[in-house]
């Protein structure tokens, strides 16, 4: 087994050191033991972890649910609850965190390997997908650039006919499908955001911006980006500033 280390958040010293032996024995390397919210925190920051084994209730001001939001947020770390039980309220706001496990009091070992192996795999397919996503705005934004310097190209020689083409503008505005969301997505599209840029323009996630985009290609009759930007130019959609 890779150098996989480990990070247990537990109050419960018993607790923590049973979960230690355990891991050890599975091969995995246990980095630290943290028994409040705040010594995890802190131990993140200067340490590296793989994967954290948090436990829902903590004494100290920051419960395991608060703290694995922020561990995810700053560090993007998969995070394994630890729970025996818990009110409904705070499951919910762990659930709200997008754990990678659960694994519950008092533990079984297999559990514990399936659930670490498991979150690990999962957190992997996300990091490859982000690439990839990241990989493909990348590209699209190198074509919409191409795409807008080529319709100014195409455009200039034909300067003359502006009036017919401000009268054109006014009727297709008019047929317009998109909503004012839509068009705003549309807008940035074309001037060569990328999803992720798009989403903090927009202070929405990267999801909706995904579904506004493939509405947009829908009403829109489309079915890549390049397409979509051919015809918001060639269509007058958007401002080609």
């Amino acid at each position: 087994m890779d150098n996989i280390r480990i990070l247990i958040v537990e109050d419960e010293i018993l607790v923590a050191n049973h979960l230690k032996r355990t891991l050890t024995q599975f091969g995995y390397e246990v980095t630290g033991i943290a028994s409040s919210g705040q010594k995890a925190l802190q131990y993140v920051g200067e340490h590296p972890v793989d994967l954290v084994l948090m436990d829902i209730v903590l004494k100290g001001e920051w419960d395991g649910v608060e703290t694995a939001d922020q561990i995810r947020q700053r560090w993007d770390i998969p995070i394994v609850y630890l729970t025996a039980y818990s009110d409904q309220e705070t499951l919910n706001r762990a659930i709200g965190t997008n754990p990678f496990g659960y694994i519950l009091k008092p533990f079984k070992e297999k559990d514990i390997y399936i659930n670490i192996q498991v979150a690990l795999h999962k957190h992997q397919l996300e990091k490859n997908s982000k690439l990839k996503i990241q990989a493909v705005d990348e590209y699209l934004s190198s074509k919409v650039e191409e795409l807008v310097k080529s319709y100014h190209q195409q455009l200039a020689p034909h300067s003359a006919s502006s009036a017919s083409a401000t009268n054109s503008l006014a009727q297709r505005a008019d047929a317009n499908p998109l909503t004012q969301r839509e068009q705003e997505v549309l807008e940035l599209i074309v001037a060569g955001r990328s999803t992720k840029e798009i989403a903090s323009d927009l202070h929405v996630s990267v999801r909706t911006v995904e579904s506004h985009r493939y509405h947009i290609m829908e009403k829109l009759d489309v079915h890549d980006i390049a397409s979509l930007v051919r015809h918001a130019l060639t269509h007058r959609l958007v401002h080609a500033d």
